[in-house]
């Protein structure tokens, strides 16, 4: 019976990320699942990704979106690999987040006041070539408090600079930010 899909959707020619689903593989039993007797089943699939490559993954970690593509989109620029992204990675992850993202506990001082990423740093590799990588005992700091994310307005600065550089917060500021911080802590 090589190639039933046992009484699971098929989803060949079903594209997710840069993965297309080529044709089911195997069924395959691993161990239990949950702690319970009841042994996992695992449906594989033949994927090929947009860069060629051809991959045997999991369907469920497909369709749960842990798995975007062949492994390429890990290593375009090295920076985040098996897992362990280094921490000038982590800082632009972070940034983006904390300006696009309204569940981020920052969203509020950043995305919340309209602070947005430029464009160009949408990708990694053009925010690690404005930048650089970070200098030791320094951190990303914004020139303008008020600006934006982009490459005029950004340097790496000591905490001693960056102390120097913040906004001052009128009392009426500080409350309208703990009510927007309150307001997307109750909404989850």
């Amino acid at each position: 019976m090589k190639g039933r899909i046992h009484n699971r959707k098929d989803i060949t020619n079903n594209k997710y990320g840069k993965l297309t689903a080529i044709r089911f593989a195997k069924k395959q039993i691993s161990g239990v699942k949950f702690n319970d007797k009841i042994p996992y089943t695992k449906y594989i699939w033949l994927f090929k990704c947009d860069c060629g490559n051809e991959k045997m993954i999991n369907r469920n970690d497909i369709i749960s979106g842990n798995v975007r593509s062949c492994g390429c989109l890990s290593i375009v620029h090295g920076y985040a690999r098996g897992g362990k992204a280094k921490p000038i990675y982590n800082i632009w992850r972070n940034l983006k987040a904390k300006c696009s993202n309204p569940n981020h506990y920052s969203y509020a001082e950043y995305g919340g006041r309209g602070v947005k990423v430029c464009e160009r740093w949408l990708k990694f590799e053009n925010f690690l070539a404005d930048m650089g990588e970070r200098p030791k005992g320094k951190t990303l700091d914004r020139i303008d408090g008020d600006g934006n994310y982009e490459p005029k307005n950004c340097r790496w600065a000591t905490r001693s600079e960056q102390s120097s550089n913040q906004r001052r917060y009128k009392k009426e500021y500080k409350d309208k930010l703990a009510n927007m911080r309150t307001t997307i802590l109750h909404k989850k």
